[in-house]
């Protein structure tokens, strides 16, 4: 992807695509189960992260050209514009336990139609890496990103800091070992 600055509303819309993205792969993966209320806003925030940094690597940003703001809190990576963000949604309603989904109208996404093909190739690079992430729960999603040592290297620098979150540089993200599945962990 070229060097692309995104402002908060391009987020926005780029997370309620990928949000859509998200519930149609839980639904190919769970045809009896309803994704909303498998779904939550902690569970959301671990898959943006995931899919922002599949395809990031020393020659590519992947999603991270876009979500470029990811901080180390409590609970893993969040990106914090979209965090931010997360109440102004006007065709997703996130909490604790579900999500409420409204219509989309077919041309709402036609503000980000060229970021679209770079967002659907790192959900299928995703799916590809683990075609089961999108059923883990929040927490495993949360365990999975404490293994990535961008998390654990910023987010103990935030602590030595007395601070609950701290930026993580991008390059970090780009540049270390990628985690996408619990069980090859539990083999180390």
């Amino acid at each position: 992807m070229a060097a692309f600055n995104p402002n908060i509303g391009t987020k926005r819309i780029a997370f309620e695509y990928l949000i859509q993205e998200f519930i149609h792969w839980f639904h190919a993966e769970n045809p009896n189960k309803n994704a909303e209320h498998e779904l939550n806003k902690l569970k959301l925030l671990k898959l943006l992260f995931f899919a922002s940094a599949v395809e990031a690597d020393k020659n590519s940003d992947g999603l991270l050209g876009v979500f470029n703001n990811f901080y180390a809190m409590p609970y893993g990576h969040v990106e914090s514009d979209v965090y931010n963000e997360l109440e102004n949604l006007p065709h997703f309603e996130l909490n604790k336990q579900s999500i409420i989904v409204q219509p989309i109208s077919a041309d709402y996404f036609n503000t980000i139609q060229e970021l679209i093909p770079s967002l659907v190739s790192s959900i299928n690079a995703l799916k590809k890496s683990n075609p089961s992430l999108i059923n883990y729960s929040s927490l495993e999603l949360v365990d999975l990103s404490h293994e990535w040592q961008s998390w654990k290297t910023v987010y103990s620098l935030a602590r030595k800091m007395n601070k609950h979150s701290l930026r993580i540089p991008n390059e970090m993200i780009k540049s270390e070992e990628k985690f996408f599945n619990l069980s090859s962990l539990k083999l180390m």
